[in-house]
């Protein structure tokens, strides 16, 4: 649709949407997202894209950074993920109008504006699949971070690949969210 024209032009007034304890726990979940997303990245197709542009001295320095770094913040985004439910899940229970929000496509679709409420549809979507993924992610990690829970290897390996699964799953998303 393009911009849409605001009918009686800009009036100078800015309204502070979030608190800033709210951006502080966005960014520092994001700021962990990123990196973890990074380093997971290289744990998981380093060998084949960096290795072989590198060179084996090289990549085993990155490589065995990226695993240090990855173990050790790991676990603080789990408590990211917590400290985010514990100041947004109640604006995002679903309500009434987020279904005709869908349907419209967020106003995309038709003519008139569609009353979102403080979280639109999609916005909602998104935080409980970061709640749903990120828990997933934080558990199945926990696992594979600490064998002595006395989990037998396959646990170690179905937790290995629901933590890669939904890791890459939860990167995708996540670039839909960035856009």
């Amino acid at each position: 649709r393009g911009r849409i024209r605001i009918p009686d032009g800009r009036t100078g007034r800015r309204i502070k949407r979030f608190a800033d304890i709210d951006r502080v726990v966005h960014w520092f979940t994001a700021i962990l997202f990123v990196f973890l997303g990074l380093t997971g990245l290289t744990l998981l197709f380093g060998r084949f894209v960096m290795l072989p542009l590198m060179g084996p001295e090289a990549f085993s320095v990155i490589a065995s950074a990226a695993k240090e770094g990855h173990n050790l913040f790991g676990p603080l985004f789990l408590i990211s993920i917590v400290m985010l439910f514990v100041r947004f899940a109640a604006k995002n229970l679903f309500a009434r109008g987020d279904i005709k929000w869908l349907v419209k496509g967020g106003g995309i679709v038709g003519k008139g504006h569609v009353s979102a409420g403080y979280f639109n549809a999609g916005e909602k979507i998104w935080f409980w699949l970061v709640m749903l993924l990120g828990i997933t992610v934080s558990i199945s990690g926990l696992v594979l971070v600490f064998p002595v829970f006395g989990q037998g290897r396959e646990i170690m390996q179905l937790a290995l690949i629901i933590h890669g699964i939904a890791a890459v799953v939860f990167i995708a998303g996540s670039f839909g969210h960035i856009y």
